[in-house]
């Protein structure tokens, strides 16, 4: 199957060029799209992608069969649900496998600058030990990562955002996505500095936040566990967007 990227063979200098979204047919799923069609550059396209889970249905035994046709028919309500919350005209695509090496590859095939993926409220360490889509995804993806959680506010999305800035080329990054997305939709831009206690003060400030922005620093697997992004990920009370630096196609 032919996979149309999502933004032209040229230097990728916005976060928000291009985002793809993972969906499952969840609310978690819909609140990703509608924070993607919130933050895309108004040049820019968002696409939805969905997975049918083929190594569930094989679990079945016997039934194999029908829960694949299930899995197959809940992806596409769930890719519909989606598209239609978006506009008819946003790209949208079926997968079968397994959701994390399939939606990273989906986000490399296509240049997306940023992957879209709800949070289902789980806690840090089962993330860790059960390995959590959004979670492994947030090591794993060629791109920026957002981590779309329901607003808390009563207000539009985003309307303040945090910026955790260590001093560091990464939190530049993140400080510059937050300053773009900023003068676009009006939003307030906090900068948190801690230099002893960085999770406490971020997960603090996203009381009132509807999105914190971190820079990544490009950590996997194991090295990866414990650092500032991933725990402010998994605590922060609103949305988080862990940015990486620009691509280049």
């Amino acid at each position: 199957m032919t996979v149309t990227k999502l933004t032209p063979d040229r230097a990728v200098r916005s976060v928000f060029a291009s985002v793809l979204v993972g969906v499952d047919g969840t609310e978690e799923g819909l609140e990703a799209c509608r924070q993607a069609g919130a933050v895309v550059d108004p040049a820019g396209v968002v696409a939805v992608v969905g997975v049918v889970e083929t190594a569930l249905a094989a679990q079945a035994g016997f039934d194999s069969a029908r829960v694949a046709e299930e899995l197959e028919e809940e992806a596409e309500r769930a890719v519909s649900a989606a598209g239609e919350l978006l506009g008819h005209g946003t790209r949208r695509r079926l997968v079968a496998g397994l959701p994390v090496p399939l939606l990273r590859a989906e986000a490399a095939a296509t240049g997306a600058t940023l992957l879209a993926l709800g949070s289902h409220g789980h806690r840090r360490l089962t993330e860790i030990l059960i390995g959590g889509v959004a979670g492994e995804l947030l090591h794993a993806a060629p791109c920026s990562v957002l981590i779309a959680r329901r607003p808390q506010h009563e207000r539009p999305f985003p309307s303040a955002l945090v910026v955790g800035d260590d001093g560091s080329a990464q939190a530049a990054a993140a400080l510059a996505a937050a300053h773009e997305l900023a003068a676009r939709t009006d939003a307030s831009v906090r900068v948190v500095r801690a230099a002893t206690e960085p999770v406490e003060a971020l997960v603090e400030a996203s009381e009132d936040a509807d999105l914190v922005l971190l820079g990544s620093r490009g950590l996997h697997g194991v090295r990866a566990l414990g650092s500032v992004s991933e725990r402010v990920a998994h605590e922060a009370r609103c949305s988080v967007l862990v940015v990486r630096p620009p691509l280049t196609s």
